[in-house]
């Protein structure tokens, strides 16, 4: 039996209760993954010479990868079976946790860096170390933003609650969304049940861009060695991640997520490890997160008062497992009862996590007041890096980076490739950010 750990509590002066849980990333979509969401982190991971973020050089091809951990900042979650090699270090400290993940860290990191050394080339004898850092910090921070509000999240809510929410990107110039009366920070039930939806997804395996390189994911959470190899390097992974299609969203996990989470063989070479749906389940309890009915009734939605309505929301055979396992409607939590449900047209969610979801998307969106299409900011961007920003999708970044040019993606790498008018091309297709508008005028140093 593994031992369920409480998340540290944060109270407000001079309320007692209620309390809320400390969240330790920033809540805004701003590349706090590779950058960190403190100094300390921030200031470990830079090299601190012509903007660039620090990196391990890979023996074999010299390709960036990560950098090791060190200099006090190694992360607590990296225990390598049978390996005295340090762990990779991030901005945030899940960077190890499993090979697609990992994969996905170094596509940013390389990006960064490709970004500020082609800046640097641009206006070396006009902008320091600090400048180059922030402006790519900027431009990759906002084509993350763009990646997640243009090209992924309309996947999951669909169009109607994308235009309800106003949550779409703009084509040319400006865009202003910006209200000051929004709070923008990170809702518990999004943190704990409404945003964790993406476990349901995940697969048994480590998909890479031959099937036949397919890995087991049991056994290689925290294998920090997988992606050194040529097979599952950081590329083929990416082109993996493409290829293959997701799990469905159906109530239901991958067995290795619901009983060999963070596995590591003990002598008899046998995995033990955590169960991922009882954990978000717990932590739902432990932060007091209100019922699932609670929530339906918080977005609008029909109420399920018996589990006999709980039949109009989901399939039957579901409805009838959470009657035999719940005493009544009002003990369901949210987590497992809201990923059964039948999914929104034209969106991969229930109506229940849709509403989550698309409100607090919303809330990141119009209470940031340095969102990238905003002019009304201290720096804004300029009609035509706003320009040069929006031609870029995640294909032509992972085309960039991969240091197998070989490789093709399909121009939505969220549809698989065989979606109608998806088809994979090849990377000569994709042109990359044009980087001439960051160009300093005469006399502009940093």
């Amino acid at each position: 039996m593994s031992k369920m750990i409480k998340n540290v509590k944060l109270y407000q002066k001079g309320i007692f209760p209620p309390q809320e849980q400390i969240n330790q990333n920033t809540a805004f979509v701003d590349g706090s993954q590779i950058y960190g969401s403190e100094e300390a982190v921030a200031n470990s991971v830079r090299s601190k010479k012509r903007g660039l973020l620090n990196v391990t050089l890979h023996e074999g091809n010299g390709q960036p990868l990560p950098p090791r951990a060190g200099n006090g900042f190694e992360p607590h979650e990296c225990p390598i079976p049978e390996s005295n090699s340090k762990c990779f270090l991030a901005g945030d400290i899940r960077v190890d946790e499993m090979p697609g993940l990992l994969a996905m860290h170094t596509t940013f990191i390389r990006l960064h860096n490709i970004i500020a050394e082609e800046l640097y080339r641009l206006n070396k004898r006009k902008w320091n170390d600090e400048t180059l850092f922030q402006e790519t910090r900027r431009i990759v921070s906002a084509l993350i933003q763009q990646i997640t509000y243009r090209d992924w999240l309309p996947h999951v809510l669909g169009p109607t609650l994308m235009a309800d929410l106003d949550l779409g990107t703009g084509n040319q110039g400006y865009k202003d969304t910006y209200n000051t009366n929004v709070n923008p920070t990170i809702r518990n039930v999004f943190a704990t049940a409404a945003f964790r939806f993406g476990h349901t997804l995940l697969t048994d395996f480590v998909k890479a861009a031959k099937e036949k390189d397919n890995q087991p994911l049991e056994g290689n959470f925290f294998n920090i060695t997988l992606i050194t190899e040529d097979e599952t390097s950081p590329s083929s992974l990416l082109k993996g991640l493409s290829r293959c299609p997701a799990s469905p969203i159906d109530g239901f996990v991958a067995n290795t997520f619901t009983d060999k989470l963070f596995a590591i063989a003990n002598d008899d070479g046998n995995f033990f490890g955590l169960d991922l749906v009882a954990l978000n389940i717990q932590r739902g309890r432990d932060h007091g997160i209100p019922s699932y009915r609670k929530w339906r009734k918080y977005c609008g939605l029909n109420d399920v008062k018996t589990f006999k309505k709980l039949e109009k929301v989901m399939e039957k055979p579901l409805a009838k497992e959470f009657a035999r396992i719940y005493n009544k409607m009002d003990d369901v939590d949210i987590f497992p009862a809201a990923l059964s449900e039948y999914p929104i047209k034209d969106g991969l969610l229930g109506e229940t996590l849709s509403c989550l979801l698309a409100r607090q998307f919303a809330q990141i969106k119009h209470g940031d007041r340095f969102w990238y299409e905003r002019q009304d900011q201290p720096k804004p961007f300029t009609p035509a890096q706003l320009s040069a920003i929006r031609s870029q999708g995640l294909a032509s970044i992972m085309c960039r980076v991969s240091e197998h040019t070989t490789y093709g993606f399909q121009p939505d790498p969220f549809l698989v490739s065989d979606y109608p008018g998806n088809g994979v091309m090849d990377c000569s297709n994709y042109a990359f950010i044009n980087l001439n508008p960051w160009k300093a005028k005469k006399g502009n140093k940093g």
